[in-house]
């Protein structure tokens, strides 16, 4: 069993809230982790935008379209405008019970890139 997988089962049985969102201070790149096993770092420097619409966070990097989907992302608008967003994590929707009242739950990403040499996110 991979460590990612123990840690979130010591999550799962301990009461402790769970997060799918790591803010800090000012960060050089954004950490993004699917559930299903697969990561990317993506430079701040290559930031282009961000919509938020209903339930979906959308960033553009300069060859990289991320989709955020969840609840209570309105919050992470402050954090993507000063840099502050270190991390992203999808967790299964089982896991939304945990993660705090108000407090941004990610559901699902899709990670889409227009270099050819990049694959897409399962999804």
């Amino acid at each position: 069993m991979s460590s990612l997988r123990q840690n979130l089962q010591a999550q799962r049985t301990a009461e402790t809230p769970v997060s799918s969102v790591t803010a800090e201070e000012r960060q050089a790149a954004l950490l993004i982790f699917l559930w299903q096993g697969a990561s990317w770092v993506l430079p701040w420097a290559q930031f282009l935008s961000a919509r938020l619409a209903g339930d979906r966070l959308e960033l553009t990097f300069a060859h990289t379209a991320v989709t955020v989907t969840g609840q209570n992302l309105t919050g992470l608008l402050d954090d993507v405008a000063a840099f502050r967003l270190s991390c992203l994590r999808d967790l299964p929707a089982d896991y939304g019970r945990k993660s705090g009242e108000g407090q941004p739950f990610i559901s699902r990403i899709e990670v889409r890139s227009s270099s050819p040499e990049s694959r897409d996110s399962p999804g």
